[in-house]
């Protein structure tokens, strides 16, 4: 299964790149995809195909910011691909746990154990020395992936 989803993940990201080439409006994009995606969930609903959630109003309320903050973060990583390569976008993304520790630490005041702070050693080592080889680098194309970082768990909590 998961090799299932890492194969389509490839897929996605390669014609994600492809339409972004051909019609490059990442928010125009981004919509059609929750679009076509809420559509399908919707689908499945009414033909009793998966069990809608039963959600209450505090839940609702829980789940929604996290979903815009989500649906943001799409909205970015678009943006991004439509500006540089597949590869440079998700060497990029890999530094959402650093960011994710970082923003534990500034806005939860979480204090990460030695660890984790050693595990982050090489996946920032890695994404800086792919980044100094980069040949389309620019510092807007760095932000846009990471603007997802929020969505975590740490900072979801309620």
């Amino acid at each position: 299964m998961i090799l299932v989803w890492y194969l389509l993940n490839i897929y996605f990201n390669i014609y994600n790149k492809l339409v972004l080439k051909a019609v490059p409006f990442p928010y125009t994009i981004t919509t059609f995809q929750f679009a076509s995606g809420s559509f399908f969930i919707t689908l499945m609903w009414l033909l009793n195909l998966h069990p809608k959630p039963r959600l209450s109003l505090q839940q609702y309320a829980k789940i929604l910011p996290l979903a815009l903050i989500h649906m943001m973060g799409n909205v970015f990583t678009n943006m991004s691909l439509g500006k540089v390569a597949v590869s440079f976008t998700h060497t990029i993304k890999a530094m959402e746990p650093f960011f994710s520790v970082l923003f534990s630490v500034l806005l939860l005041g979480q204090t990460p154990s030695l660890l984790v702070v050693g595990s982050l050693v090489p996946l920032v080592g890695g994404v800086v020395l792919a980044s100094m080889t980069e040949v389309s680098f620019n510092w807007l194309v760095v932000i846009l992936p990471l603007v997802n970082i929020p969505n975590v768990k740490g900072l979801a909590k309620h």
